[in-house]
């Protein structure tokens, strides 16, 4: 079993939420994401990989965590853990991949070449959506206002 680890990257610009992804070698596009070395955590890679392949340094974003299986051309498992990371730097081309990419949502999920990555990308579009709905400010009262008013 191959292991790697990667994360769904993503930087606010002008209030807008923007995912950096990278394309291949090979032209596949998808998440930053590499190799689990040894006495590594697969967080610990995540965190490398963005560094190596986008030249920015990020802080991984809540418990969540994605797990995609699947057999490589030469018959063998590779099983890769995601995480949601945050940046704010400016993404940089560091030849580790063709390029890196700084994307609207809507533009990520075209780019993204497998069903797995898009799916990954909407899950995690999601959670950063109930994340910054949950931090806004008044929404607690308004969910306890909510719920009591169930209650009547």
């Amino acid at each position: 079993m191959v292991r790697s680890a990667g994360a769904v990257l993503y930087r606010q610009e002008a209030g807008a939420r923007r995912y950096i992804l990278v394309q291949e070698y090979n032209g596949d596009t998808g998440f930053p994401k590499g190799h689990i070395e040894q006495g590594e955590t697969a967080e610990q890679t995540a965190l490398r990989e963005i560094w190596e392949e986008t030249g920015v340094h990020a802080t991984l974003v809540g418990p969540k965590r994605f797990q995609v299986e699947y057999t490589l051309h030469n018959g063998s498992r590779k099983q890769v853990a995601y995480f949601i990371a945050s940046c704010t730097e400016e993404i940089r081309q560091t030849g580790e991949v063709r390029r890196a990419l700084c994307l609207s949502y809507e533009q990520a999920l075209a780019r993204l070449t497998y069903p797995s990555y898009k799916a990954i990308l909407e899950e995690a579009h999601r959670y950063l959506d109930a994340q910054a709905e949950a931090s806004r400010p008044g929404a607690a009262e308004q969910t306890e206002a909510a719920l009591a008013g169930g209650r009547r």
